[in-house]
């Protein structure tokens, strides 16, 4: 995830009435947490895929692949304890 993947995700016209998100199949560790996500209010929840064995050159050095995440925001928190 980077600043230029999630600025889109912004942009979406439903994206202020969401609680939660859903990435897979992604290429982080567990402990990322992405400054751009957390600065915008939002909880990331993830767990590392699969450490790969595939040439990091060709991979932008990701030592992981199929990962998953759910992003949260303080909302979905509120609905869960009620």
């Amino acid at each position: 995830m980077t600043p230029e993947k999630w600025e889109p995700i912004q942009d979406l016209c439903i994206f202020p009435s969401l609680d939660f998100i859903s990435l897979t199949e992604h290429e982080l560790s567990a402990q990322f947490r992405p400054d751009e996500i957390i600065r915008s209010g939002w909880d990331f929840h993830g767990v590392s895929g699969a450490v790969t064995n595939l040439p990091r050159k060709a991979h932008r050095g990701q030592g992981h692949r199929g990962g998953l995440t759910l992003l949260t925001t303080g909302s979905f928190q509120d609905i869960e304890t009620t």
